[in-house]
């Protein structure tokens, strides 16, 4: 089976919960790889959140790697966005270190979104002095034409998730001033809905400028909560149930992205609402599954 452009694909790792019974962090992170084999996947963000660093687990998450065939994409500190303030020399000290445990792992990628706290604090929507999304932006900016050349030096690739902060055209914007080949988006398909910008939009925007992905689908129902509220919300759904034109951001990675080639396709399914009943792990992979059958059959060769 041939893919366009060769295409990886892979999910985050909470989205794909292991059994209960399983506790053990290394059991976790075998019993992942072995369901991603399994499904005709090769790439993953790691079901286990903080990796152990020792010298004994290292080798084993190489050996697991290279047994199943799996890339990892890791995450990126958040003392990224602090190289260009007064905590700059343990920011890089940080950074470095996560670079470090990223080669021996055999990862290209590191991926971060600025807002991880998903608080309207760190939005484009904060209008308290040295808070502005103006100065969170230029901040970002500043910071990151710092981190540019230390991926350089080490052969790595930075992304940025649009991550309830930016829109589309402002994460393209910082792309643009930074201007370094192994910095970038990792694009989520769906993140727009929470900052009520229009994600099919922002979607082509940031296209030229992603270097990995998270490809989700919602859908819009009405309000969910009792009182006067917005009268719709988002929720997530299954690929192809939503508003996102997951076909033309697949197109727009195939034909603009500058690394087109092996391009990594993450499926995070999230945000579901009311909508899970039952078992919730059932419900979880049962979900993600029905994702990659539709994902998959876009993106093959017929």
């Amino acid at each position: 089976m041939a893919y366009r452009n060769n295409m990886k694909l892979g999910w985050v790792g909470f989205i794909y919960p292991a059994p209960p019974e399983i506790t053990d962090d290394m059991a976790k992170l075998e019993w992942q790889m072995q369901q991603a084999q399994r499904l005709g996947c090769t790439v993953l963000q790691p079901i286990v959140f903080r990796l152990p660093t020792d010298d004994a687990s290292v080798a084993k998450m190489q050996e697991l790697l290279q047994k199943y065939g799996i890339e990892y994409e890791l995450g990126c500190p958040l003392s990224v966005f602090k190289l260009s303030g007064p905590d700059a020399k343990e920011a890089r000290e940080e950074l470095l270190a996560q670079m470090a445990l990223a080669k021996k792992l055999g990862s290209k990628i590191l991926r971060t979104g600025y807002n991880c706290f998903l608080s309207h604090e760190y939005s484009r929507y904060n209008h308290t002095p040295g808070m502005t999304g103006k100065e969170q932006f230029d901040r970002v900016v500043a910071s990151l034409k710092e981190a540019a050349p230390i991926f350089e030096e080490n052969g790595l690739y930075f992304a940025q998730e649009n991550h309830v902060d930016f829109t589309g055209k402002e994460m393209a914007q910082i792309f643009e001033e930074v201007n370094s080949p192994n910095m970038g988006i990792a694009l989520d398909t769906a993140n727009s809905f929470a900052i009520f910008s229009e994600p099919n939009e922002d979607n082509l925007r940031m296209a030229p400028w992603a270097i990995t992905s998270h490809i989700k689908d919602t859908k819009v129902v009405p309000k969910t909560q009792e009182g006067d509220y917005f009268p719709l919300i988002p929720v997530g759904c299954s690929l192809g149930e939503g508003e996102i034109d997951i076909p033309a951001v697949i197109d727009a990675i195939a034909t603009k992205s500058r690394y087109p080639e092996g391009f990594h396709l993450i499926l995070e399914q999230g945000w579901w609402g009311d909508q899970v009943t039952g078992d919730p792990i059932e419900f979880a992979h049962n979900a993600m599954e029905k994702s990659l059958v539709y994902l998959k059959d876009l993106i093959t060769v017929k």
